[in-house]
């Protein structure tokens, strides 16, 4: 039972971080104003939902965020010894490498280099 609320909560709260929810929200609330016949606050709400929008697509906000905490461990720490190599990385396509007959990778695939070039440095 305390797994399935935990996971329920996490739906719940991560769908409350999203940008889009707000954005949704704030035009469900101007929808409101419009239909009471307020129009000046209906207004005021589409206009901050217009501006959200143009800042979210505009200014790499994302980034700015991501940024402090992937400068907290750098990308390619010193290893001394390495027991084993495991990517995770997500980046076949095996129905493309199916169809084609080779293999086929989408943009994850430098977790692939990375793994090679580790297994280089460490052959044992």
């Amino acid at each position: 039972m305390g797994g399935t609320i935990f996971f329920v909560a996490s739906k719940v709260l991560g769908l409350l971080i999203r940008p889009e929810t707000w954005l949704f929200l704030a035009l469900l609330v101007a929808l409101r104003r419009v239909a009471r016949g307020d129009g000046a606050s209906a207004r005021r709400w589409l206009g901050g939902a217009a501006l959200a929008v143009l800042a979210l697509g505009a200014w790499p906000l994302g980034d700015l965020v991501l940024a402090p905490l992937e400068a907290r461990y750098p990308p390619r720490p010193a290893l001394a010894r390495v027991d084993g190599i495991i990517v995770l990385s997500g980046a076949e396509e095996a129905e493309l490498s199916r169809r084609w007959g080779m293999p086929e990778v989408n943009g994850a695939s430098e977790r692939l280099l990375a793994g090679l070039a580790l297994a280089r440095r460490f052959p044992e």
